[in-house]
């Protein structure tokens, strides 16, 4: 009789013992799983930012060239380039359309336009040379005469 009390309380301890195990291990399992789908959250928002844009260069599309940088489009046309902001094909199907980052077509090169901006300088939106109105500038020292003219009687 001893011997059977003793095998029951064993039994009891083993089989609460593997109760918190499983427990326990489903709870790992539970961790694991939402580490893992975190993961793969992050990674496809990242191959997404990363390829979502269109590379910085020429593309061919409908029989005209186009250049591509920072967010813009430019399309070569009669022998200038100007701002475009190519169609719905081109936007979403850019990567189809992409020739080179460098000019090999025979055509203007972009970097010589009006519009190019070097990727390697930051730009305000508000280039502004201040130095180059140096002799413009009204100083507190200058005075402006009005000659003759009663300007009281205009208001």
């Amino acid at each position: 009789m001893k011997e059977e009390i003793v095998n029951q309380k064993s039994n009891n301890y083993n089989h609460r013992v593997n109760n918190y195990r499983v427990k326990k291990s489903r709870s790992i399992n539970f961790i694991q799983i939402w580490i893992i789908i975190i993961l793969l959250v992050i990674s496809y928002s990242g191959v997404i930012y990363l390829n979502g844009k269109p590379k910085r260069g020429y593309y061919y599309y409908s029989n005209s060239y186009y250049y591509y940088q920072n967010g813009d489009w430019y399309n070569y046309n009669r022998g200038r380039w100007i701002t475009s902001y190519g169609d719905n094909e081109l936007n979403e199907n850019y990567s189809s359309y992409y020739k080179s980052k460098y000019n090999i077509y025979g055509i203007d090169n972009f970097e010589d336009s009006v519009y190019y901006k070097d990727p390697n300088t930051s730009y305000s939106s508000y280039d502004y040379d201040s130095s180059s109105d140096s002799s413009d500038s009204w100083d507190s020292s200058d005075s402006w005469d009005s000659g003759s003219t009663d300007w009281d009687s205009d208001w």
